[in-house]
């Protein structure tokens, strides 16, 4: 049933189909997998209880090795819980790994097996089967479960020592007898494994330092490979990170050209490796930045990521070679990305503050790295850093030249503002932010001393930016609104002096009908006489008292009820 062409891709859409119900797999997966429906009649709501020891061996057999049987259990790896895939381990795959990983069809089983699994002790249990048998399993072209058992464990962070040390023993040895022999041979793991596919083409005589020369493109699992281990804590990437940083400068410049070696070098950049060991890298890229850009969309993230991750020497190198190529770069998509995250544009034109702006950012993402590097030796604090620091920049670069002079000028307002309350033009007092002082009662909080860390020294950068930014927009928006008040005092001139001749108005008192009419009457004929009682407070204080609103108010009120006169509030009461 499993390979007819018709039921079994039905039988894997109904796997897909039940996807995150635990009760409808652990019903549905023993039936399909020959278990028979008596497995998980008695225990339904345990997943503990899911047997699968009722499965014939040849029916094993054909669900492993058969074409049909092989992707209906691929399907089922992929929706099973963590107990069903602990029964399946068990019962298919223990003890069988290396003869599993060597077949054409069930390899392809072990590796969705390895992408699947979420348990490090799975893992652990076939890195100790299959590691005397990587060296045949690379040499066979079966090395996708290689590639899928390196990525497990760089996933669970489970046997990444062992794994890198079986690998390179794998690569470099292949069966050799002697330890001398493969010790010599660790620095050649890297090229072997970037020649990957090639290696077997050309026999006894192959040499992987020229072949990388030679080969084009580089092999894209040995890429994968490499690109999984430099992201590895440093403890365990160290042989790779030496054999890397010892290839010559036209291998090296040679592998960032390549689509799949420019990830591998990206990946040691980004990665976890020493601080010296990437800068003897990134040194023999000098004078080449400008051809690894050019070579498609992976050079040109490269150069991003040297750019990033590079010191200030490093910066103005990258810069000084990408001018040149301004146009040619500008065609792309990718390359107009470069252009604007290098500041090309900003270079040209003010140099010192392209300058300046770049040694911030690179100083305070050095700060970040040396506070957390030494605690987590994993990729996520790098990108935490990264991502704070990103936020930083874009809030304070627009205002990293001004920052000073707007400093200045915030501390010289709010002198002048704890002073107390300041008399506007009209007469009328301004409340101001005065300091509040503590209850009856209560203690007042010390004010704690600013520490000295960098952490807090870039926080008190960033603070500062932003309040010198509210500062300049809080300036514009007061400007703004006194050349609004100015036009509109000289647009109603003319009828200023009613302003005054209304405010002289004695009050009279007004009946609640006549208040309802009023406005009525208002709207319909405009008084003449009271034109410049529109403009009575045209000069107001930013913070204006209820009562002056008030007495404002009932002014206006009665001068309309004194223009409309007697005879229309008689109409009103009708």
């Amino acid at each position: 049933m499993w390979e007819d062409p018709s039921a079994g891709p039905f039988l894997q859409a109904m796997i897909f189909s039940v996807t995150g119900e635990s009760d409808a797999l652990d019903a549905l997966l023993p039936v399909l997998l020959g278990a028979g429906p008596g497995s998980t009649s008695d225990h339904k709501h345990n997943h503990e209880s899911v047997s699968l020891e009722g499965v014939p061996v040849d029916l094993r057999v054909a669900l492993l090795e058969g074409k049909g049987g092989s992707r209906l259990m691929e399907a089922a790896l992929k929706v099973a819980h963590a107990d069903m895939l602990a029964e399946i381990y068990t019962r298919f795959f223990r003890t069988r790994m290396a003869q599993l990983s060597a077949h054409p069809i069930a390899n392809f089983v072990v590796q969705s097996f390895l992408s699947a699994t979420k348990e490090p002790a799975q893992v652990r249990m076939v890195l100790a089967e299959l590691e005397p048998e990587m060296g045949s399993l690379l040499k066979q072209r079966r090395g996708g479960v290689v590639a899928a058992l390196v990525a497990a464990t760089g996933r669970l962070g489970s046997a990444q020592k062992e794994a890198c040390k079986a690998l390179a023993r794998a690569v470099t040895v292949c069966g050799a007898e002697e330890e001398a022999a493969a010790a010599a041979a660790y620095k050649a793991v890297v090229p072997v494994l970037l020649t990957l596919e090639a290696r077997g083409a050309m026999g006894s005589q192959f040499d992987a330092l020229a072949a990388v020369l030679r080969l084009k493109p580089l092999s894209t699992l040995g890429c994968a490979i490499l690109k999984v281990v430099m992201s590895y804590p440093a403890e365990c990437l160290q042989l790779f990170a030496d054999s890397l940083t010892s290839l010559p400068e036209e291998h090296t410049v040679c592998v960032a050209s390549d689509p799949g070696g420019a990830h591998v070098i990206e990946s040691f950049v980004e990665g976890n490796a020493p601080l010296g060991m990437k800068k003897r890298l990134l040194s023999k890229l000098k004078s080449h930045f400008a051809e690894i850009a050019m070579s498609g969309g992976a050079g040109v993230r490269l150069v991003e990521t040297c750019y990033k991750w590079g010191d200030m020497g490093i910066k103005e190198v990258v810069a000084a070679e990408l001018m040149p190529i301004e146009k040619e770069l500008a065609k792309s998509k990718t390359g107009t990305f470069l252009l604007q995250r290098c500041g090309l544009t900003e270079l040209k034109k003010q140099p010192e503050q392209w300058k300046a702006k770049e040694s911030t950012r690179t100083k305070m993402r050095d700060e970040f790295r040396q506070m957390f590097s030494d605690r987590n030796n994993g990729p996520a604090m790098e990108v935490a850093a990264s991502a704070s620091t990103a936020k930083g920049e874009k809030r304070g670069a627009q205002h990293e030249t001004k920052l000073r002079a707007e400093e200045s000028a915030v501390k010289k307002d709010a002198t002048s503002n704890s002073k107390g309350k300041v008399k506007t033009g009209d007469g009328h007092a301004s409340a101001t932010s005065v300091p509040k002082t503590p209850k009856a009662g209560k203690k007042a909080k010390p004010n704690p001393t600013p520490s000295k860390t960098p952490l807090a020294r870039a926080a008190a950068a960033l603070q500062a930016a932003e309040l010198a930014a509210h500062a300049s927009q809080k300036k514009s928006k007061t400007m703004k609104k006194n050349e609004r008040r100015k036009r509109k005092r000289q647009e109603g001139g003319v009828g200023g002096d009613g302003a005054h001749a209304a405010a002289n108005v004695p009050k009279q008192p007004a009946t609640p009908a006549s208040a309802e009419c009023a406005p009525s009457s208002a709207a319909s004929t405009p008084p003449k006489k009271h034109q410049g009682i529109h403009h009575q407070n045209t000069q107001r204080t930013p913070k204006t008292h209820n009562k002056d609103k008030l007495q404002s108010t009932e002014v206006m009120l009665e001068s309309f009820l004194s223009a409309s006169g007697p005879n229309k509030r008689r109409k009103g009461k009708k």
